[in-house]
């Protein structure tokens, strides 16, 4: 890994995106298309842009309790959450709030949602963003999503995840190592989210929710790939609710 240069790229996101006019300073985002569905289903949202990363990942506005709000559906992986951060940040987005899966490491998780408190940094981006003196990132927003979501009633958990671009090389002496530093979970995304977000200076509030399983001597499908409707319904409020949060 290059060293951490803290200086003005030369291709800057400006350069690409454009400041949209009336553009909701909260965004959800969700990597998952049932989710996107009862988004979509619920709130009947117009397309208020478009994202593209090979494929275009439309940006849904709509009103939830008075407030605007939008959201995407991105694909999976740090660098296209992180390219999503930075343009929309240029578009007026000031507040990401992102729930997505993940591959549960303990028993722990199982029936709450994941408060990411620190994320290991096992991905390329965050170290682009964030100094070398760690390989650990901290989740600034951690304390306060975890109150928001003590107010709504919601059974969640706060602890560390694992940031992996690699999931088909999730090897036992891997989830071993991340299992005895107390990792709940191993997921994609959050290590980038933060590092974006706090060296834009913008909020990133990050939840999970488990779906398969490490936890033991092989891989559980657990949920993966078979949530209710209702489960995603419910998903989607709590997402929302952590959104309009003052």
């Amino acid at each position: 890994m290059l060293p951490f240069f803290n200086e003005e790229e030369l291709l800057k996101p400006s350069m690409l995106a454009k400041r949209v006019p009336n553009f909701p300073s909260t965004v959800l985002i969700v990597w998952s298309s049932s989710l996107c569905a009862a988004v979509r289903d619920r709130f009947k949202p117009k397309t208020i842009s478009t994202f593209r990363c090979g494929v275009p990942c439309p940006v849904y506005g709509f009103k939830y309790k008075g407030r605007e709000i939008a959201c995407v559906n991105i694909p999976i992986g740090a660098p296209v959450a992180a390219g999503f951060i930075e343009e929309y940040i240029v578009c007026g987005a000031k507040r990401f709030v992102c729930i997505g899966t993940c591959g549960s490491l303990s028993p722990l998780t199982q029936g709450n949602l994941i408060v990411p408190t620190h994320a290991y940094r096992d991905e390329g981006v965050s170290w682009h963003y964030a100094t070398h003196d760690s390989p650990w990132i901290k989740v600034s927003t951690a304390m306060e999503t975890d109150v928001i979501l003590d107010s709504l009633g919601v059974p969640h958990i706060c602890g560390k995840v694992w940031t992996c671009d690699a999931f088909y090389r999730e090897t036992p002496s891997a989830i071993k190592l991340m299992k005895d530093q107390g990792v709940l979970a191993v997921e994609m995304e959050c290590a980038a989210n933060m590092a974006v977000s706090q060296f834009r200076g913008v909020d990133c509030y990050q939840m999970l929710f488990s779906a398969d399983r490490l936890e033991g001597d092989y891989w559980e499908q657990g949920s993966l790939g078979k949530r209710k409707r209702s489960v995603d319904d419910r998903l989607v409020e709590i997402a929302l609710e952590v959104a309009i949060a003052d």
